[in-house]
């Protein structure tokens, strides 16, 4: 019997949310079916891929999907703008127990998303509900669908998933129900491409320590054609300094950047690579920041 095949579909999703939304542990769940109750603060991006089964057409076809989770913090743009690049979905991941998470959810990440995203692109889950009573879910879809309405936007219920990393809840039939969307059409589904740019901010925008620390944080990752190493090294480098990311000092940088540079060496990354963002650290301490030590 011949079965009628699609091409093979690869679409990239990036999971965005505040820090401690919960978007590691739904990543670690979707890819490794794997959770744990230690927190780990992502730097950078942690970057996956898993494929899939549907249907287009009633033809069986694969899907792969191209996972980002993305750096939760506001304040660093250059990340965010490499981990949206060519995204074809995006899904908002806030935490139910935390009013300022919800909040930030519809305010900070929906308008910022969807500015290059159609709308109809951008999913939300409203994660951890294993820390609120099962009587409260209706509750809480509706206190968000009230915060969200005030962008005049059609959300479709269907775009909105009550999830659980932990109780391994609702997070399978949303990546499903994404991945049944995305396969219907060949085309991207990107409104405006975003052009990505490696390098700092322009002259007219503000240059900030947030944007000197995303530069060395895709400095490391480019040294790299696997993802997984440098994430690792980023995430080392990070609990072993006494950088706050949200608050961030040169001191501070100096030290991340002296500890990324040895285990850089350990891991057998070449000296002159080294060099290459060690440099570029110092130039932009110089240029950017005007300290000339």
């Amino acid at each position: 019997m011949v079965v009628n095949m699609h091409p093979r579909i690869i679409r990239k999703i990036a999971l965005v949310g505040d820090v401690r939304a919960g978007k590691t542990s739904i990543f670690s769940r979707f890819l490794k079916n794997a959770f744990s109750d230690e927190y780990s603060e992502t730097i950078g991006v942690n970057i996956g891929k898993k494929s899939m089964k549907i249907k287009v057409n009633n033809a069986e076809t694969e899907i792969t999907l191209i996972v980002w989770d993305v750096f939760g913090s506001h304040l660093h743009g250059e990340v965010r703008r490499l981990a949206l690049e060519n995204v074809d979905a995006v899904i908002i991941i806030s935490d139910v127990s935390n009013e300022n998470s919800m909040k930030s959810a519809v305010d900070f990440w929906f308008p910022s998303i969807a500015e290059t995203l159609d709308s109809k692109f951008i999913y939300f889950s409203l994660n951890k509900v294993d820390l609120i009573p099962e009587s409260r879910y209706e509750e809480v879809v509706s206190s968000f669908f009230s915060m969200i309405n005030k962008y005049g936007e059609n959300i479709a219920r269907e775009k909105v998933f009550l999830t659980s990393s932990k109780e391994s809840y609702g997070i399978y039939g949303l990546f499903e129900h994404i991945s049944q969307a995305l396969g219907k059409s060949p085309e991207t589904m990107i409104m405006n491409k975003l052009e990505f740019r490696n390098t700092l901010p322009s002259e007219n925008e503000k240059k900030t320590l947030e944007t000197v620390f995303d530069k060395i944080v895709l400095d490391v990752l480019s040294l790299f054609e696997e993802k997984t190493l440098p994430q690792e090294i980023l995430q080392e480098s990070y609990k072993e300094s006494s950088l706050d990311s949200e608050d961030i000092i040169p001191e501070e940088l100096d030290e991340f950047m002296s500890i990324i540079s040895n285990k850089l060496l350990e891991n057998k990354i070449s000296p002159s690579k080294i060099l290459r963002v060690t440099g570029e650290w110092k130039r932009l301490k110089t240029e950017v920041l005007g300290i000339s030590r």
